[in-house]
């Protein structure tokens, strides 16, 4: 028969009040003239009256008298063993063997002084009972053993050990604990009981005993009971840690609070800082709804004992609460995997990875919870929520309707059926459900919501504003009701009456984000941005970090232009909630469309620590490194938002081009194969599909690719921009030409094909043309940065150094940030104006750090500024962070041989031109190395 561990667990710890003891000094009066005979009786007196704390002080006065006294030492052993000092404990013990004490005397509480240090091994090889041992000993032993079978997850061995010591001494009280234990370990909870009121009848004064009766109450969820066993045990012993924790425990449970803190306050007198103690103080907060205090309190409990199971399970409902989801699932998985019998956990962790966007992990779940026949009418209703999460009410409905029937009185599962019932349309079935709550709980708030929406999806508004209204009479002081009127106005045409609505909740609780928000959002729809952006400034000055408002003020600032004090909003927003998902997500989008990738995913640094598993923020990280040209860390988060959300064909695109930015057509094709098998028309995979058909030339099939793109979205300009791509392939760049001037009517601002439309003429040998269209582009588009980037590169590859450096110039203005832009002024500049250039290229890296192009840019600059041992170091980071580069490699050559380094300039070159024979500054390194000496 399975044996339950949290019942036994506890038995490897029993009659152990404290962990740790302060080490008492020795009071002892040198001129004291009583001998260490005189101070030992004293000590035992001491000890025998309850008084440990003085017994202690003469023990170590008997020893500092006659440090040979043994039988002070063992004493002061006693008294460790007492306090729970383990450890303490076996040095006394170990000296008074080394000073001719007998180690059968000393058998037993050496035994206990290993199970204190939970060195189970040795505590069970210490305590097993031989034909030698005393048969006073007998029973002692076997019941120290058995703890330490228990701390062993031995738990059969355990019981029968428990058992055998009762059978060796029927008045062994501390057997009976055992045993009891083992009883409710197997769900006997009558024989428990039965066992445990044996050892009382026995003992009636042990404290110890009535805290277990009160364990196995309190587990049977008989609180009254349990309540009573508890307080006869702190009657019988005040600091009774156990006790007081098990009545404190019980007190949380039933939810009386007060009751219970005060029963931690008293615990704290006694022993403060004990682990449980801090995880009732978490339930208190929990049932308090002061999450935050509820979160510190578990964290706390768990820092001492990082698997106490209950305090995880806990910390997973706190951060559920919170919304903190992600966070949430990865504690309920730990419980689940501590505890694996346990559906109803079970159950919210599916409901928790649901809500993350982790559908097939949730899915599964809810399979394997399929296996189980489940009564429990909390755990059905959480199946129920889940699958009409998932978006099928059918079967969400079904399971909320099954525990509805088992628990009829349940007033939230009725509710959460209704919301499945309507998900699936059935609206007369979840008013039935409804009424039926508010038959029984007329003030019944969820009901009353889900009633209002209801009734306005049944489109009776004119019902729906009767039960708003009556909502609102009943609490007048609630401004949920007076928000549900506004909306109800704004659906039955009569925005002015919505207005009036809002601003009367507003009025009355400005602090109500939900009313105010309704007043910006018919701004919005009535162009009056302005408005909506004072509504959402008066939002943050009662609430200056409220995200909703500064995301709010960020969009409408936007909408109006207002660059800077969008992106103020969004960087408050990010500042006051730097691990919040939706504003670095935000800013990553910000930073990514005025191109600065780089920025992109500083932003997302702190949230994705926070929220590791986010499906947003794996993107934005995913598409950020893709438009760094870093495919190799793009990849990693791309994978990851693949295993989460298999059912987006996006992904699968944007993990394909990492694929191929990395060479591995294979992989890609096969992530292109797995996006349109979800979605044969997804225009992004279709799109990459014809352009890996170019690389792998193709050409036709990339164009019949094409044509059907340009069917499929005339309003697009990339199935326009293949075709011209596989035209050029195939040796037809004046009809690609043709094809990219006729688009770039369509869409002058389009940035993709203004670039084509250059790279083409280039090809065909138009570079007038060429440079008129970007300068045509320019002009039409002179706050666009990739225009004013795409003309300075043509300068700077036609040899148009000075025009060149007016554009980069100018671009860095709208794009303060952008590392190439830098990188290439500095190059420029190397020479004309070596002080600018050095700026440039500190600033590059100060931007990008290990950006090996910027690194050789430098180093370049500093060799020609003489700075050779600088160059040489800055050398050599851009070769760690590009070790196929041999520009870099020839440059480090350079340099070394500049300065005096002449050996080592050769080898470098000697092993450049081993793994590169062939690479374009071949020339000038093998000059190089001629002048150089061989020796």
């Amino acid at each position: 028969m399975r044996i339950d561990r949290p019942a036994l667990l506890r038995l490897a710890r029993l009659s152990i009040a404290g962990m740790s003891i302060a080490i008492l000094m020795s009071a002892c009066d040198s001129s004291s003239n009583m001998s260490d005979a005189e101070h030992f009786a004293k000590a035992r007196d001491l000890h025998a009256g309850g008084n440990d704390k003085a017994a202690m002080v003469e023990a170590r006065n008997a020893l500092q008298k006659n440090p040979k006294n043994v039988d002070a030492r063992v004493l002061l052993a006693e008294i460790y063993l007492a306090q729970g000092a383990g450890k303490q404990a076996q040095n006394e013990l170990e000296i008074a063997i080394q000073r001719g004490a007998s180690a059968a005397r000393l058998k037993l509480p050496l035994a206990r002084a290993s199970l204190l240090q939970s060195n189970f091994d040795q505590a069970a090889s210490q305590a097993k009972v031989t034909l030698a041992t005393s048969p006073d000993d007998r029973a002692a032993l076997m019941e120290v053993e058995a703890r330490a079978r228990v701390g062993m997850r031995q738990y059969d061995a355990a019981c029968k050990l428990f058992d055998d010591a009762r059978a060796a001494d029927p008045k062994f009280v501390k057997a009976y604990w055992g045993s009891a234990a083992c009883a409710a370990g197997k769900r006997n909870s009558e024989r428990a009981r039965a066992i445990i009121d044996e050892a009382i009848r026995i003992d009636p004064n042990d404290s110890a005993s009535w805290v277990v009766l009160g364990d196995i109450n309190r587990v049977d969820r008989k609180f009254d009971e349990a309540e009573k066993s508890y307080g006869k045990s702190i009657e019988l012993k005040k600091t009774n840690v156990d006790a007081l924790l098990g009545r404190a425990l019980v007190y949380a449970e039933t939810n009386r609070l007060p009751e219970a803190e005060a029963d931690l306050n008293t615990l704290s007198g006694v022993y403060k800082g004990h682990p449980l103690a801090s995880h009732i103080v978490g339930m208190v907060r929990y049932k308090q709804r002061r999450y935050p205090e509820a979160k510190t309190a578990f964290e706390t409990t768990l820092t001492t004992a990082p698997t106490y199971f209950p305090s995880i399970l806990w910390l997973g409902l706190t951060n559920y609460v919170q919304g903190n989801y992600e966070v949430a699932a990865k504690q309920l998985n730990q419980y689940v995997s501590l505890v694996p019998d346990a559906p109803k956990v079970r159950a919210l962790l599916a409901l928790t990875r649901a809500r993350i966007g982790g559908v097939q992990q949730a899915e599964i779940d809810l399979g394997e919870l399929g296996k189980l026949k489940i009564d429990d009418p909390q755990t059905l209703a959480l199946i129920g929520e889940t699958h009409t999460f998932l978006g099928n009410p059918t079967a969400g409905s079904q399971f909320l309707a099954r525990a509805v029937e088992l628990s009829p009185d349940a007033s939230d599962t009725r509710v959460n059926l209704a919301s499945s019932l309507l998900e699936k349309n059935d609206v007369a079935g979840a008013i039935a459900q409804l009424q039926s709550v508010l038959a029984q709980k007329p003030d019944y708030v969820p009901a009353i919501e889900i009633l209002i929406q209801a009734l306005v999806k049944k489109k009776d508004y004119a019902g729906a504003m009767r039960e708003a209204s009556a909502f609102e009479q009943k609490d007048p002081n609630n401004p949920i009701a007076g928000n549900y009127i506004g909306g109800i106005d704004i659906l039955m045409g009569d925005e002015k009456a919505a207005r009036v609505a809002f601003e009367k909740v507003v009025e009355k609780h400005p602090e109500f984000f939900p009313a105010s928000n309704n007043l910006a959002l018919l701004a919005i729809k009535n162009k009056d941005l302005p408005r909506a952006a004072s509504i959402y400034r008066g939002i943050l000055k009662i609430d200056p970090n409220s995200l909703a408002a500064l995301l709010g003020l960020h969009s409408v600032e936007r909408a109006q232009g207002h660059a800077d004090e969008a992106d103020k909003a969004l960087a408050r927003a990010m500042q006051s909630h730097p691990n919040e998902v939706l504003p670095a997500q935000m800013m990553a989008q910000v930073y990514l469309a005025s191109g600065r990738p780089r920025k992109a995913v500083e932003a997302t640094d702190a949230a994705s620590r926070a929220h590791p598993d986010d499906a947003g923020l794996l993107e934005a990280r995913g598409l950020a490194y893709l438009a760094l040209n870093e495919a190799a860390n793009a990849i990693i988060p791309l994978n990851k938002l693949v295993q989460m959300r298999g059912d987006s064909p996006d992904a699968f695109v944007y993990l394909s081009a990492a694929q191929t930015a990395l060479g591995d057509k294979t992989a890609a094709k096969a992530a292109l194969n797995a996006a349109l098998k979800l979605n044969p028309s997804h225009y992004g995979a279709r799109l990459a599909s014809g352009r890996i058909a170019l690389v792998d030339g193709r050409n036709e099939e990339a164009m019949t690719i094409a044509k059907a793109l340009e069917r499929d979205k005339p309003d697009d300009t990339h199935g326009f921009v293949l075709e011209a791509s596989a035209l050029n392939e195939a040796k037809k760049p004046r009809d690609a030409l043709r094809v990219l001037r006729a688009v770039s009517l369509r869409f002058p601002k389009s940035n993709d094909v203004r670039l084509d439309l250059a790279k083409t003429m280039a090809a065909t040998g138009d570079s007038a043309g060429m440079f008129d269209s970007l300068q045509e582009w320019r002009r039409a588009d002179p706050s666009n940065p990739l225009a004013v980037e795409a003309l300075a590169e043509a300068y700077l590859q036609a040899g148009k150094d000075t025009e060149a450096i007016a554009e980069y110039q100018a671009q860095l203005k709208l794009q303060p940030d952008n590392v190439r832009s830098l990188n290439n002024l500095a190059f420029l500049s190397m020479k004309r104006a070596p002080q600018e250039a050095i700026e440039y290229a500190q600033r590059a890296t100060r931007l990008e750090p290990n950006n090996a192009n910027a690194l050789d840019t430098l180093g370049q600059i500093q060799t020609e500024r003489g700075e050779f041992k600088d160059a040489i170091a800055t050398f050599r980071r851009a070769n760690e962070q590009a070790p196929k580069n041999p520009r870099i490699r020839y440059h480090l050559a350079v340099a070394l041989d500049k300065s005096g380094e002449k050996q080592l300039a050769r080898q470098e070159l000697v092993r450049l031109l081993a793994s590169f024979p062939n690479f374009d500054g071949e020339a000038g390194a093998r000059a190089l190395l001629a002048q150089l000496p061989k020796s």
